[in-house]
């Protein structure tokens, strides 16, 4: 009945939009990695993965929802000022009509301006975010799109009732064209690049812009927002918040893109059927801020009646996957070079096939513009053959190497040694463990062999210093950890700890001011040479999973491995600001 309901208002909000001629779509797509101080002289605030991204956008919107290139606008670089921008607007009001679908997305530098003119609104507080174009040099702060002129073109749009959506992927983006109503989730992972202008000084609004100014301007207008139309049927979908930066990470591939491009990119890569906009918003902030634990909130600014449309604005479905084609353009000792590449979405590890020749090959290296691979056996392919692309799985390489030290021994076997050997060490006022550790700055850390002379060794311990004991997994568990992470692309298993990066630890922790209940602790850490670690304190690792036994029933496994998978998903996260991959290993 709730499907047939949407099939339903799709239909009605379908007719209601479409006054007997046929739909049209348009975009205009900015991406500016290059900033200019001067016609052809960059400055030093250039971005790597915007001209990507807007390549990106462009192919994605042909091939996942029709538009066709006469109808696609793409300025970048030194083309993407607001003078052409302007044209490029002009053109799509006069060539539009009601219902037709117009995408505006923009990839670049987002800042801020002081506005004493408006200290009285509550949403902006005396400033005003604009999008930075391109022409550093052009006068009168002409490089930068103020978010009034944004909702004076947006409000054009909206009062021919053409259906508009914007995307920001930009700094400080969250408010440029709406007003507040959208709550926010946050993550903390690190950042390197991002979107963002750092602003030193102020100096006179009629020169040319330097990105360490902050620029100021008096603007008393009151420009109403789009979303403030009746019926508007508006989206505006920004990368973050109105006061965050906007990262630039590089996807599985090396690649570099937005963060918020790139998850847009992912989810529609990993969903073949069309998608209500409700479910893209909602899979953008869970991708975003849950699965890639980035820090940004994207924001979302909508006419409801755009919840069940898609993300352009049209019924569902007019956006499903089609199969994608590319052309063979050269061919030598077995290698196969397509006409396609990464701004067409393709990744290596991707696998196209021809059924005709009975043929399939993986991609190895793949570019902006074209991709390769290496066929087997003794098929002939010629300049011109079509290859569907068959399988969207992406290879990559692993950031972390991880070693899971094992006992001989099983978890059954293991707990009555833990009780005999291990828990009476644990009720000393001298022993920490993972949630007491921190407090200690002087520390013996030793790790539990299970061999003959473990007391000897464990003797050797000053008795005036507090210390800690971890100790390797009981077989059965590391046998299960090492299955699932084995599928984890993002990170290495090796055979020795010295290969290794970290190590997979048990550590008991006891009932304590920091934590209530004793608990077995799964933590990571560094590397270490011999079962007694130097002094110096506890290394700890904050990724950690706590539970308050060791049981080996199927189910448990299941829940332990999916913790430990998690965990070690943080601590991947730590180790770099790259797209975790989040196709299992093949």
């Amino acid at each position: 009945m709730y499907k047939m309901a949407i099939i339903l208002l799709s239909f009605i909000f379908y007719f209601q939009i479409i006054p007997g001629k046929a739909q049209s779509k348009y975009a205009l797509l900015i991406g500016v990695n290059e900033y200019y101080e001067k016609p052809g002289v960059t400055g030093g605030h250039s971005l790597k993965g915007c001209v990507n991204d807007a390549l990106s956008m462009q192919s994605f919107l042909m091939n996942r929802f029709g538009f066709t290139p006469t109808n696609i606008t793409t300025l970048l670089n030194a083309r993407a000022t607001q003078a052409n921008m302007t044209v490029a607007l002009q053109n799509i009001l006069q060539k539009g009509k009601a219902g037709d679908a117009v995408v505006f997305y923009f990839c670049g530098h987002g800042i801020y301006m002081k506005n004493a003119a408006n200290l009285s609104d509550t949403l902006k507080k005396g400033y005003n975010q604009a999008l930075c174009m391109s022409n550093l040099y052009a006068p009168n702060l002409d490089c930068l799109v103020k978010d009034n002129t944004l909702k004076k073109w947006f409000n054009q749009f909206v009062g021919k009732k053409m259906i508009l959506t914007a995307l920001f992927d930009c700094c400080f983006s969250g408010q440029l064209a709406m007003s507040p109503s959208q709550e926010y989730l946050t993550f903390t992972p690190p950042a390197t690049t991002d979107k963002s202008i750092v602003f030193e000084a102020v100096d006179s609004a009629s020169r040319s812009f330097n990105m360490s100014e902050t620029p100021i301007i008096a603007d008393y207008s009151r420009i109403p927002r789009p979303s403030e139309t009746p019926n508007s049927k508006f989206a505006s979908i920004s990368a973050c918040t109105d006061n965050e930066i906007a990262l630039e990470i590089y996807d599985e591939s090396g690649v570099p893109h937005g963060a918020f491009t790139k998850t847009l990119l992912n989810i529609y890569e990993k969903n073949k059927s069309d998608l209500p906009l409700a479910q893209v918003l909602q899979e953008i902030t869970l991708q975003m801020n849950y699965v890639q634990q980035y820090v940004q909130k994207p924001t979302y600014y909508y006419d409801t009646q755009r919840t069940q449309m898609n993300l352009i604005g049209l019924p569902v479905g007019t956006g499903a996957a089609k199969p994608y084609v590319a052309t063979c353009i050269r061919y030598a000792n077995k290698t196969v070079t397509l006409n396609a590449g990464w701004n067409d979405g393709l990744a290596r590890g991707n696998t196209f096939s021809n059924k005709a020749k009975k043929l399939s090959f993986r991609l190895t290296r793949v570019y902006a513009d074209s991709a390769i691979g290496v066929i087997k056996g003794n098929t002939v392919v010629g300049k011109g053959d079509r290859f569907e692309l068959i399988d969207r799985y992406r290879s990559s390489d692993p950031f972390v190497k991880i070693y899971v030290p094992e006992l001989n021994m099983s978890t059954e076997a293991f707990l009555p040694v833990f009780n005999k050997q291990i828990l009476p060490l644990t009720k000393s006022t001298k022993y920490i463990d993972y949630y007491t550790s921190a407090s200690k700055s002087e520390s013996f850390n030793y790790v539990f062999t299970n061999e003959p002379d473990e007391a000897k060794a464990f003797s050797t311990i000053p008795k005036d210093l507090h210390y800690s004991i971890v100790f390797p997994l009981p077989s059965d568990i590391a046998v299960a950890i090492r299955k699932k992470l084995a599928k984890d692309q993002n990170v290495k298993l090796v055979n020795a700890p010295e290969a290794a990066d970290v190590l997979l630890y048990l550590n008991y922790a006891v009932a304590s001011p920091f934590h209530e209940q004793p608990s077995f602790v799964f933590t990571y850490r560094p590397p270490s040479n011999g079962p007694v670690i130097a002094i110096g304190g506890p290394t700890f690792f904050i990724p950690n999973l706590s539970v308050d036994k060791l049981e080996i029933s199927q189910k448990a496994l299941n829940t332990l491995t999916a913790g430990i998978q998690a965990i070690t998903r943080e601590l991947t996260r730590g180790k770099t600001t790259w797209w975790l991959n989040g196709y299992a290993r093949k």
